[in-house]
């Protein structure tokens, strides 16, 4: 860390109890990491306390079912260390790539059936309601239109 950074954390008690506060989750995240079988450390990512209770994260419901099963004997293990601990939760916090943030989600794929397209066509047939009776048509003429063009899958 830059020393200037060092200094305008130090100088300034709010961001200091943040920096404090972050160093001491880091250090018991790895302490409960110790404790955990290899496979499922990895997987919890944040540990912090909440006053008798320790909070857990694992980065999806599997990994977060796997570490509740944990739980009883990872809380034996740390009230040697905290014995003011008196119960584990674990939550599911899925982590994110920031790469995935910048990638560009996938075009929509819309596929539809020949059956779904009369369906819709017929439907309008049977609306007393003039609005929704045209909108049915003319979504009616656009599967149509996409029919054309090998957007279809072939259906019943």
């Amino acid at each position: 860390m830059p020393d200037s950074l060092q200094h305008y954390l130090q100088q300034h008690p709010p961001l200091r109890q943040l920096r404090t506060r972050l160093q001491e989750q880091q250090r018991l995240l790895r302490q409960v990491q110790q404790w955990l079988p290899a496979p499922l450390s990895i997987h919890c990512h944040n540990a912090a306390w909440q006053h008798t209770q320790l909070i857990l994260a694992a980065d999806s419901p599997v990994w977060a079912d796997q570490l509740r099963y944990q739980a009883p004997r990872l809380l034996q293990h740390l009230r040697t260390t905290y014995p003011s601990i008196s119960t584990i939760r674990v939550y599911s916090r899925p982590t994110l790539n920031p790469t995935d943030l910048l990638r560009p989600a996938p075009p929509a794929q819309h596929r539809c059936t020949r059956k779904q397209a009369q369906v819709v066509s017929d439907s309008a047939c049977y609306i007393k309601d003039q609005t929704l009776c045209t909108a049915l048509k003319k979504l009616a003429q656009t599967l149509s239109a996409e029919k054309s063009q090998n957007h279809f899958h072939s259906a019943n």
